[in-house]
């Protein structure tokens, strides 16, 4: 689990806390993209300039996938996410998540996928999990992160 040593991700917990409280969307959190020669595109939803992060996406250029990285609030290798109508189910695999119970879930998936390529167009996405969802919304300012991210991890023809 590589990427746990660059982030620490938010127990998904916390996500589906503040949603069902009513909290449509989780305050304090915004997109961050970060691009490296070396470590290809990160595209995260967590608090600005931390290490606590909800979501991350990653690729290297030009793959045409995508590694999403969550902590769920179980034990699955599941990260469920949907935008405008769009589910994704990605499994992958998962470990303890060193904050308590849960797992931290790796997954890889097509940059192209359905929900993640509604998301680049609509930069709406929710994280899910059991019977709870967590709007992670992207600000206008954002949308540019959100649209350079997938270009950059879209294959060459």
């Amino acid at each position: 689990m590589r990427r746990r040593a660059v982030l620490t991700l938010v127990a998904s917990c916390f996500v589906v806390a503040c949603a069902s409280q009513g909290q449509g969307a989780l305050p304090g959190l915004a997109w961050s993209l970060y691009e490296s020669e070396g470590e290809g595109a990160k595209l995260a939803y967590g608090a600005p300039a931390s290490d606590n992060v909800v979501l991350m996406l990653t690729c290297q250029p030009h793959s045409g996938q995508v590694m999403v990285s969550a902590t769920t609030s179980d034990e699955s290798a599941l990260i469920r996410l949907k935008s405008a109508g769009q589910t994704g189910d990605f499994f992958g695999e998962a470990g303890p998540s060193g904050i308590g119970g849960g797992a931290y879930v790796e997954a890889s998936a097509p940059a192209d996928h359905p929900a993640l390529a509604r998301f680049a167009r609509t930069g709406e996405l929710s994280l899910e999990e059991a019977h709870h969802s967590a709007r992670l919304p992207v600000r206008i300012a954002e949308r540019g992160r959100i649209r350079d991210f997938f270009a950059a991890c879209q294959a060459q023809a």
